[in-house]
């Protein structure tokens, strides 16, 4: 019996290696190179009646230290903004939404779990629990704090193929809401919603929120079935940054590494994290695009970290051997 046993556990694990298909239990991580591209369609019927779509494109831009730990810097792009029918903007329930910087992303692959660090905060707050169960009430802050409605239940778990592997995806019990929508989860893409954004918030705001697709880079790995005038194409590409605005290499290094940036600046701090968070090294240099720095003796992943004048921060993954 056992001998028969490990013959069928071998042969599914022989068939997933030649389907190339991941087990969807493996944590996903956001690439860097993530791009969201969302609309917010603002319908309000009653006292006012108003129809704004808004789109716009969520991206990652940079590392920053927070409680010790490093974030991934996340913002959003400017909005293009359509004003189906409104003859009273003044009676507007919801703002349009602000683009910039959003906050702070944390990914803790060992608890299963994703945190968000909203602006002017220093809280991180839970965002995706990757263990939830058939059940299980959805955990996180994607419920909108002013939520009254039903509470929302973890109804399927499954995988869906996304870019040529399976991410784990949780399907909950529809929310009250005037749309028919479900929600779901991705692991490493987010909701079908958006990314952060409250899954059940149209009572409060008249806001329908959607997750048109997600991009990782120039490639589109993900679209839900949501109709938008703007489609998937981006907006405002421009205003994305370029991954080589800041280099530095070697990396891995023996000990010296050259950074360059993009332009010229005035002032620049650099501080040196070891991989616990801990401030090793600090320092003020002045009208720099280009330099050398030298590490700390110990080998090991170091964090640095570059502050402008004008308060941009930056951070770089340097590995010395």
């Amino acid at each position: 019996m056992k001998k028969q046993l490990y013959h069928t556990l071998l042969l599914i694990a022989l068939t997933s290696s030649v389907l190339g298909q991941s087990a969807p239990d493996d944590y996903h991580h956001f690439e860097d190179s993530s791009i969201w591209r969302v609309d917010y369609e603002y319908h309000n019927h009653v006292q006012f009646p108003c129809s704004i779509n808004y789109s716009f494109q969520y991206y990652f831009d940079g590392d920053t230290m927070i409680n010790s730990f490093l974030h991934k810097k996340l913002y959003r792009s400017s909005v293009q903004t359509d004003t189906v029918s409104c003859p009273n903007l003044s009676g507007l329930w919801a703002d349009a939404p602000i683009s910039g910087y959003m906050g702070a992303l944390l990914e803790d692959s060992v608890a299963n779990r994703t945190y968000f660090v909203f602006e002017n905060s220093s809280i991180d707050s839970l965002l995706f629990d990757y263990n939830m169960v058939l059940g299980d009430t959805l955990r996180g802050c994607l419920p909108h704090r002013f939520m009254y409605y039903d509470t929302v239940m973890v109804t399927s778990v499954d995988s869906v193929e996304v870019n040529g592997d399976y991410r784990k995806r949780w399907g909950f019990s529809p929310v009250n809401l005037p749309w028919n929508v479900e929600p779901i989860i991705i692991q490493g893409v987010g909701s079908n919603m958006g990314l952060f954004d409250p899954i059940n918030t149209y009572a409060n705001d008249f806001t329908e929120r959607y997750l048109i697709c997600y991009l990782e880079g120039e490639e589109v790995v993900f679209s839900t079935d949501h109709s938008s005038t703007q489609g998937c194409n981006l907006v405002n590409v421009s205003e994305i940054p370029e991954a080589s605005i800041l280099s530095a290499y070697p990396n891995p290094t023996t000990g010296q590494v050259h950074i360059s940036l993009s332009s010229l600046e005035s002032s620049l701090t650099i501080g040196v994290f070891n991989c616990l968070g801990e401030l090793e090294m600090e320092e003020t240099r002045k009208s720099v695009q280009s330099f050398d720095y030298q590490l700390p003796d110990r080998s090991g992943i170091y964090y640095i970290q570059l502050t402008t004048a004008d308060g941009l921060v930056r951070t770089l993954k340097v590995v010395k051997e």
